[in-house]
C-alpha cells in the first residue's frame, strides 16, 4: 500500500494550481485587517488544510464509495449543496465576496466567471460533462474538476466560517480558523470529522509554521485526547484616523439599511434584495480597500491603495452598481413601495 506521501505526490501539482487560482480568483488577503497579501507561510497552512481535506474525503482519490478515483476531493457528488449551487439548480446559491478590485458573485455565476478569469485549468471546464447535475458520474469528471471546484468552496467555507462571509478574507490563517471552516466544507455529513481531519494533519507533520515561530501544538494530541476548543475572535481595533471612522459609518448605514429591507421582502413589497445585496458588496469593497488608511496631514496611501481606489471608482460609476442605485432610488422616491 502506497503511504500517504506517495498518494499526495501524484495529487500535488494539481491541488497547488488549483489553490493558486483560488487565491488569485477570490483576492484572498490576510491580517488584522485583511489587507496584505498572502505570504508564503499562509499559503502553505491553506495547501496544507487542502492536504488533509483531500485524506479525509478520500485518501487522494484512492478510498470511498463515491468516484474517489475521478473526485479525490468530493466536490461532484450530485446530491451534495455545493454542486448543485455550483451548477444552478438551487437558485442564486452561497454569495462569494472577493477582494478589492474584484469582482463578487453568487454561487451559480461562479463557473462562468472562473472559467474565463486568468490562469484558469481548461481541464476542469464544466463544459466537458456531458451532464453536469450528474457530478462525478461522468466518465468525464477528473480530479482537475475536483480539486478546482472543492478548493474554491474550501476557502471560501474556511473565510466565511469566521470573518463574517467575506470569501477573500483569510485571517490569520491559524490552525482553529482552518479546521473549524474545514469542518464546515463537510456540511455535518460525517459526526467526526473534526477528529479525522486532525489525525489527518498529524500524519503528515501538521501546518507549516510562520516565520514568528508560531507553535503547531495539535502534533502533540494523541488519539483520545479532547480536541483543543476553538479560540475567541478578537474584536476589530477601534477605527482611527478620518477614512477609517468613515468605514465604520458606512458600515453602519449599510445595518441601518438592512433592517427595514427584511420588513419589506416579508411583507411582500417590491423585491429589491438584490440590489441593496450590490450596494452593501461595494460598501464592503471600499471598506476593505480603505481600511488602516489614514489621511492626516502628511500621509497618503501607498500605490496599491491609490490603484485599488481608481478601479473601484470605475467600478461604481457603472455596471450592476450603478443600476442598483438607480433602482434604490426609485424605490424611495416611490415610497418604498
Amino acid at each position: 500500500m502506497p503511504s500517504e506521501a506517495e498518494l499526495w505526490g501524484v495529487q500535488r501539482a494539481t491541488v497547488e494550481a488549483a489553490l493558486d487560482f483560488t487565491i488569485a480568483f477570490l483576492g484572498c488577503r490576510m491580517g488584522p485587517k485583511n489587507d496584505k497579501l498572502l505570504d508564503a507561510a499562509a499559503r502553505g497552512r491553506l495547501l496544507d488544510i487542502c492536504r488533509a481535506v483531500s485524506i479525509v474525503e478520500s485518501r487522494h482519490g484512492t478510498i470511498g464509495p463515491s468516484q474517489p478515483k475521478r473526485d479525490p476531493l468530493q466536490c461532484g457528488n450530485p446530491a451534495d449543496s455545493w454542486w448543485r449551487e455550483l451548477t444552478g439548480q438551487a437558485g442564486q446559491g452561497s454569495r462569494f465576496i472577493c477582494g478589492p478590485g474584484h469582482d463578487n458573485y453568487w454561487a451559480d455565476e461562479i463557473a462562468d466567471a472562473a472559467s474565463t478569469a486568468s490562469g484558469f485549468n481548461p481541464a476542469a471546464s464544466l463544459a466537458l460533462l456531458a451532464d453536469i447535475k450528474k457530478g462525478h458520474g461522468n466518465s468525464a469528471f477528473a480530479p482537475t474538476h475536483s480539486y478546482v471546484w472543492g478548493i474554491l468552496y474550501l476557502i471560501h467555507r474556511i473565510n466565511t466560517a469566521v470573518s463574517g462571509g467575506r470569501s477573500f478574507a483569510c485571517g490569520d490563517v491559524g490552525r482553529e480558523r482552518l479546521i473549524i471552516g474545514a469542518v464546515s466544507y463537510n456540511a455535518g455529513g460525517v459526526p467526526d470529522y473534526e477528529d479525522r481531519l486532525r489525525a489527518a494533519l498529524r500524519e503528515f507533520g501538521g501546518l507549516v509554521t510562520f516565520d514568528g515561530g508560531e507553535v503547531d501544538i495539535d502534533n502533540d494530541v494523541r488519539e483520545g485526547d479532547d480536541p483543543p476548543p476553538p479560540p475567541e475572535q478578537p474584536a476589530d481595533p477601534e477605527p482611527s484616523g478620518g477614512i477609517s471612522r468613515g468605514v465604520a459609518l458606512v458600515a453602519i448605514l449599510a445595518g441601518i439599511i438592512a433592517v427595514p429591507l427584511i420588513g419589506w421582502h416579508i411583507y411582500g413589497a417590491i423585491d429589491y434584495a438584490d440590489d441593496f445585496t450590490t450596494v452593501a458588496d461595494a460598501f464592503t469593497s471600499i471598506a476593505d480597500t480603505l481600511g488602516g488608511v489614514s489621511l492626516e496631514p502628511g500621509q497618503v496611501p501607498d500605490p496599491e491603495t491609490l490603484n485599488a481606489l481608481t478601479e473601484l471608482s470605475t467600478e461604481l460609476s457603472s455596471g450592476e452598481f450603478a443600476t442598483a442605485s438607480a433602482n434604490i432610488s426609485t424605490f424611495f422616491a416611490g415610497g418604498c413601495q
